[in-house]
């Protein structure tokens, strides 16, 4: 027999896979909304703000703002003219738009759309074939972050879209914590 406590906590229980699901379903949905095309950041820029994104500054120990710094640095290492910014909505609470363009001295660079779910956690894999239409490449980096990678892009002409997930202690998380997923595009 069930204690009466626990019967109270069946709709608490019941839910937390549906709220997971949801959650990611959101953060899907804010992915197909705001990183296609990958045109330029100007072009992902305005997009975003008819949408209803603010652009603004994150704080610096705050997962979008490691994300930011790590590719700021990135960037400054390799000699290399970035331009990225970073938007929230209201409608998609704690998570974060992130755009950026490289652009290198020979012509060379690329198109990044990416949303940050600071709090999301680790996605199963079916939910993810499901909304790619294939199954990803999985992998778990050295760094500790699960990584799901479809080459050529979902949905978005893309070299590349990625799912990660980094779950804090790990080295991974010195650029940010939660999950995210991200496509970029190749320009010339």
């Amino acid at each position: 027999m069930i204690p009466y406590f626990a019967l109270a906590l069946l709709p608490l229980l019941a839910l937390s896979p549906v709220e997971a699901d949801t959650r990611l379903d959101e953060t899907l949905a804010a992915f197909d909304a705001q990183c296609a095309p990958l045109d330029s950041v100007d072009g992902l820029a305005a997009r975003a703000e008819t949408a209803g994104w603010t652009a603004f500054t994150p704080d610096a120990d705050s997962s979008a703002g490691k994300l930011l710094t790590i590719t700021q640095d990135a960037a400054e290492k390799s000699g290399v003219a970035l331009d990225a910014r970073t938007f929230r909505n209201a409608v998609y609470g704690d998570r974060v738009l992130f755009v950026a363009q490289v652009s290198a001295t020979s012509g060379a660079g690329s198109v990044e759309c990416r949303i940050l779910d600071e709090t999301g956690g680790a996605p199963d894999i079916e939910p993810l074939t499901q909304w790619a239409g294939r199954a990803p490449q999985v992998r778990t980096l050295p760094s500790g972050a699960a990584s799901w990678f479809w080459p050529g892009g979902v949905r978005v002409e893309a070299n590349f879209t990625v799912a990660l997930y980094v779950e804090p202690g790990t080295s991974a998380a010195q650029g940010g914590v939660g999950f995210q997923i991200a496509s970029a595009r190749v320009t010339r």
